[in-house]
This record gives structure tokens, C-alpha cells and sequence, in this order.
């Protein structure tokens, strides 16, 4: 592959690719996402990386994003090159050298943006993981975040990227979030490329995250509540069985007429207990809002599914999703064996599990993200 990445010649003018590296990759990374103008392509080939000059600098802030931060030498551009020596020397720049083995796909093309014999990428989402657990190692270091708070927020990266929706590029923690859009990948593909990262510090963590990580999710909160119901018990997790996640249902056949949806895409679900779980976090006065929460409660019942509802108030604090964990296991425990609610008292009273419950909401939830449009599929 690193035979691949040098400048060549198309034509009679240089064509330049630029390829942006760690926090200002995964701005763009997000940017592309929220934008319906701004498209994400795998790279069918490696980027071609000549040497970025100063001279180039005007043309490359000039292709991005008009909110794209303020670029200067206090606060210089995140690149990647692939070889010492192509590696710019350039005070607005600092350049990430990438000399290990790369998987297929490990850059993203982002089409839309304006730029003459300029192509710009972003890292792909094995590498976008990898650099954020290498960058979570600083505070770790410097005690202003715990090993534990890195790990979590190191997942709530991985459920985005593997997701339908995606943070705010500026302000991710607090920022509106955008739904409805596509995966990134799934996690197979995620555990699958970080196999075949090597020589980049952070991937080890980062194949940590992917392998525990629940792909599909539609919010932050659904990815919280994923985690509460999958992680290991040390991690604040709880031993329930495996769920479907935001994955239609077939109706029994001798109900049609009686439903009001042909279909339903639950949040959650268990289809050996016929148990669903929804998580709405808006509240609904309006009487629209009111009826259509009536029908969809009845569609579940007339198919013989018990249906569980959580609002925002069910994860607001270790407790609170202690309740909830409780009563979902009440309704999946007439289908587990003998002890089984006594396993998951055993995991919610596990000494420090509720700790990491509390860490897990406060690196999940973003106090302004709220879920109206992520509300479970129907029609």
C-alpha cells in the first residue's frame, strides 16, 4: 500500500489528496455525516499524498467547511502523511506520520466539498477509533479522566460510528445530534479492520471497544441503554439475554386488520420472551402524539408482546436505570431459568457497578440530546 501513496501526475496539473488526521478528521468525519450535501466514499485506492506546502494551505481551508475552525500556528491543521520525508514542516500544520500496515478502506472520501485538483479524506472508522484511544491516553495520564470514563467514552464513539445518528462536529458532548443516518459500518466490519491495524498506539482499546460494542442504535440513549443491557457486570452491565436491535417485526398472519401498522421496529427486543422496549425521551402531550402511543401499545399486545417504555427520567441517574434494569428483567424472567433475577441483582449490587452505571450516563448523554426523531420505526 505505502508504494501507492506518492504524488503523481494526471494530465498536466499535480492533483493533490489531503487527508485530514485525528480531531480535525473526525470533525469532518461528523460534518459529512450531518450534511446532505457532503458525501462519504471508501477509498477505492490509497490517497495520493504529495508533500502539503504552504503555498497549498490557502486552497485546502479554502475546499472546507466555511465553520471549519480558524487554522493558524497556534492552532495548526491535523494531517496524515505516509512516509518521514513527505511529512510537512509547515508551522500551521502538524502532520501525523502513518507508517504501519493500513486495512481496505481506511480513509473516507468526502465528496461535496469545493476544491480544484483537490481531493480531501478523513480517517475511516478503524483508524478514527484507534487515534481517539491513543488521544484519550493524555487526559488519562494528566488525571482528568478515568481509565474507565476514557473507556466509555471510547464506546460512545464506536456505537456513533456504528449508528444512525451522529454528534455535533463542534461541540459533540453538548450539541444537537443528526438522525436517520447511515452506519458507517457495522461492528463486524469495525472488529475486522482493527485486526489488521498495526503499528498505531491506541488499538489495542480500540479493539476493546469494538468488541463489545451494539451496532444499530438510533441515539445516544439507545446506545446507553444497549450497554446497561450487554456489557460485563465490572463495566456496570447486566446478564440479559441477547435482544434484536431496531429490527422490524413480522406480525403473526391470523391478526391482519386488527393492527394499525403493518410493521414495528422496536428499540429492543427478545423474541423468545416477546418482550419489547422502547426509549422515547420526548414527552407527548399533543393528542396526535397521545393516540399514536395508544396504537402502538395495542399492536403489540393484539401480536402477544409485552411492551416496556423508557423516557429520559429512566436514565437519569445509577438508580434510576437500577429501576429499569429491574423491571425488564421481570418481564424476561418467566422465559430464563431458576436465578436468573437473582443474577441480575447480583450484577446491579456488584460493588462499583453503580459507579460505572453513573460514568457510562455522564460520557453517553449529551444533556441537550434528545430523542424526538429517533423514535421507534412504524408504519
Amino acid at each position: 500500500m505505502q508504494s501507492t501513496l506518492s504524488a503523481q501526475i494526471r494530465g498536466e496539473e499535480d492533483l493533490m489528496d489531503v487527508v485530514l488526521a485525528g480531531t480535525d478528521s473526525l470533525w469532518l468525519l461528523r460534518k459529512a455525516r450531518s450534511e446532505k450535501d457532503l458525501e462519504l466514499v471508501a477509498a477505492d485506492e490509497a490517497p495520493l499524498a504529495p508533500t502539503v506546502r504552504a503555498s497549498n494551505l490557502p486552497a485546502i481551508v479554502g475546499a472546507l467547511p466555511q465553520d471549519f475552525r480558524v487554522i493558524g500556528p497556534q492552532t495548526p491543521l491535523e494531517l496524515a502523511s505516509f512516509s518521514r520525508e513527505a511529512r510537512p514542516c509547515i508551522g500551521s500544520v502538524r502532520a501525523r506520520t502513518i507508517l504501519g500496515n493500513l486495512p481496505p478502506g481506511a480513509f473516507l472520501r468526502v465528496n461535496g466539498l469545493s476544491g480544484k485538483d483537490l481531493r480531501i479524506f478523513v480517517e475511516g472508522t478503524a483508524l478514527t477509533l484507534t487515534h481517539m484511544a491513543a488521544r484519550l491516553a493524555q487526559p488519562i495520564k494528566e488525571k482528568a479522566l478515568t481509565e474507565q470514563a476514557a473507556f466509555f467514552r471510547l464506546m460512545s464513539l464506536a456505537s456513533e460510528l456504528c449508528g444512525t445518528y451522529g454528534r455535533d462536529p463542534t461541540n459533540p458532548a453538548r450539541g444537537d445530534c443528526a438522525w436517520g443516518v447511515d452506519p458507517l459500518c457495522t461492528a463486524l466490519e469495525l472488529k475486522q479492520s482493527l485486526a489488521e491495524v498495526s503499528g498505531a498506539r491506541g488499538v489495542r482499546q480500540a479493539r476493546r471497544a469494538a468488541g463489545l460494542v451494539t451496532p444499530g442504535s438510533a441515539s445516544p440513549a439507545e446506545s446507553l441503554l444497549a450497554m446497561a443491557m450487554s456489557l460485563p457486570a465490572s463495566l456496570g452491565g447486566v446478564p440479559f439475554p441477547a435482544f434484536q436491535h431496531n429490527k422490524a417485526l413480522s406480525w403473526p398472519q391470523d391478526i391482519n386488520g386488527l393492527t394499525k401498522h403493518r410493521t414495528m421496529t422496536p428499540d429492543f427486543y427478545w423474541p423468545q420472551h416477546s418482550v419489547a422496549l422502547e426509549y422515547d425521551g420526548a414527552r407527548h402531550a399533543e393528542e396526535d402524539r397521545v393516540w399514536e402511543d395508544h396504537r402502538r401499545q395495542q399492536d403489540y399486545t393484539t401480536c402477544g408482546i409485552s411492551l416496556l417504555c423508557a423516557q429520559a427520567e429512566d436514565l437519569k441517574s445509577a438508580g434510576a436505570i437500577e429501576r429499569l434494569m429491574r423491571i425488564v428483567a421481570l418481564q424476561l424472567a418467566t422465559q430464563e431459568k431458576a436465578g436468573f433475577l437473582q443474577e441480575v441483582e447480583a450484577a446491579l449490587l456488584k460493588p462499583g457497578s453503580s459507579a460505572a452505571r453513573a460514568t457510562l450516563i455522564s460520557q453517553l448523554l449529551p444533556p441537550n440530546c434528545s430523542k424526538t426523531e429517533g423514535e421507534s420505526q412504524h408504519s
